[in-house]
């Protein structure tokens, strides 16, 4: 990608943190449903195969059948998600718009159809209408979107082996909340900007095009539908004006299922607009984490972080959750930087021996990470301290999971969970040096 020819600015000083009662604007991040049209109650949860409890799965042995509202298992099924939906729009209150960043239909990759996607991507974005139909909705693409899994050709792909079905539905469906400037980038390849609110611009961007398992990459893996050198001059239009910038996706930029050479590019355009990108949030990896980008001149400091938001489905071990951040809200010199982000998780397996859903609490970064503010920096400093910290390690791990018998993980596990934290560059742990001393002092200490 190239870069106008236009200085970087300084970087960005410290702002004020805006005082308690100064108005704030609050966002749901909802990520990775999953829903599964077929989940059934009572069939084999632990089934051998890539997902359970639906058919042609048979009854459980004693012990294992797929509960009523869920299993750690498997995907959820529609009632959960209408319940969750039903919630939400109770507690309107607390959110003023949604980034709803991707991954609809269920794990049931290997028998999936185009149609099925489509009806999986209408039944849940109907819900969404009829129970918040008030409120903004800005989604993105998940790789489970497309049929076969993975699957997104460059718009250089036409006819019957290009996803313009998806894209077209895709539209369609979110017609109800996106405006008609956003047509032309979600046709050509899922991606498009849009205002937010008076000096505050979003970028929706389709990760799919890092993803290593979009075989189509193989044609093009640097930047297959010009998205970003797009997201560049959407970028420098910001700056140009003094406006700010939120970006969505999938696909946590670095991670390992992000193409290396996309996700440096990426971390080149992070590194130079760092006083335009206000905020960053994905998906994907199902757990409630963060990746920390470092400025490529001066690595020790922290610019920029992408908040990886846990995620509604319990597939592989969690407890399904959404997220709420909290951002400097609209007065005279706002800043729109997060001032605080809330979790709120559902214990499924109580929600199964009740026989009842109780959406909880469960923590906000701030008062259970102590940290001072949601700066870049701050949660460097927050890995810092986790590498010997064990009590704060263990903590953070329960939320990774939102599950408390999920507290004690390996040293090994340790070590690789903070390598990630501080890797927002995809395949360089090159910020990951300290962390192995840290790991042997985790494991001659550890308490699990």
């Amino acid at each position: 990608v190239t870069f106008p020819d236009v200085p970087k600015p300084p970087p960005p000083k410290e702002p004020d943190i805006p005082k308690p009662d100064a108005s704030l604007i609050k966002v749901l991040h909802l990520s990775d449903i999953h829903l599964d049209m077929a989940y059934t109650e009572g069939l084999n949860a632990e089934c051998g195969e890539p997902l359970c409890c639906r058919p042609p799965n048979k009854p459980a042995p004693p012990g294992r059948p797929a509960g009523y509202w869920g299993d750690y298992e498997c995907d959820l099924p529609l009632r959960t998600i209408s319940n969750l939906f039903e919630h939400l729009a109770q507690h309107k209150d607390r959110f003023d718009w949604i980034y709803w960043t991707g991954d609809l239909p269920a794990h049931n990759v290997w028998n999936q159809t185009r149609l099925q996607q489509l009806e999986t991507m209408h039944t849940l974005t109907s819900l969404m209408k009829l129970h918040l139909g008030d409120k903004m909705v800005y989604p993105t693409l998940g790789n489970h979107e497309s049929a076969p899994v993975n699957s997104f050709p460059p718009p250089f792909i036409t006819g019957d082996n290009s996803n313009q079905w998806l894209l077209d539905s895709y539209l369609l469906d979110f017609s109800h909340w996106l405006p008609s400037s956003t047509s032309s980038t979600i046709r050509k390849g899922g991606f498009y900007s849009v205002k937010l609110t008076t000096g505050l611009k979003l970028i929706s961007l389709n990760t799919n095009y890092c993803n290593s398992e979009n075989w189509w990459l193989l044609i093009n893996s640097t930047d297959p539908a010009g998205q970003l050198q797009w997201m560049i001059s959407e970028l420098q239009a910001s700056e140009d004006a003094g406006g700010k910038v939120h970006i969505i996706g999938h696909i946590g930029p670095g991670l390992g299922s992000c193409m290396a050479v996309w996700s440096w590019n990426y971390h080149r355009i992070v590194n130079r607009y760092e006083s335009t990108i206000v905020g960053q949030f994905f998906g994907h990896t199902h757990n409630d984490e963060f990746q920390i980008f470092y400025d490529t001149e001066n690595p020790s400091r922290a610019t920029s972080v992408a908040f990886l938001g846990p995620s509604v489905t319990p597939f592989k071990g969690n407890n399904p959750g959404y997220r709420i951040y909290e951002l400097d809200g609209m007065h005279s010199g706002t800043t729109f930087q997060l001032v605080d982000h809330h979790v709120y998780y559902l214990n499924l397996k109580q929600a199964n021996l009740d026989n009842n859903i109780t959406w909880q609490y469960e923590y906000s970064a701030k008062g259970s990470y102590g940290l001072n503010n949601l700066l870049p920096q701050e949660w460097s400093n927050l890995v810092d301290s986790m590498e010997t910290n064990n009590t704060l390690f263990h903590q953070f791990c329960k939320y990774y999971h939102r599950r408390e018998t999920m507290e004690c993980v390996t040293a090994g596990q340790k070590e690789q969970l903070l390598c990630g934290l501080r890797t927002a560059q995809s395949h360089d742990s090159s910020h990951c040096h300290n962390i192995a001393q840290a790991y042997r002092h985790y494991y001659n200490h550890r308490s699990c």
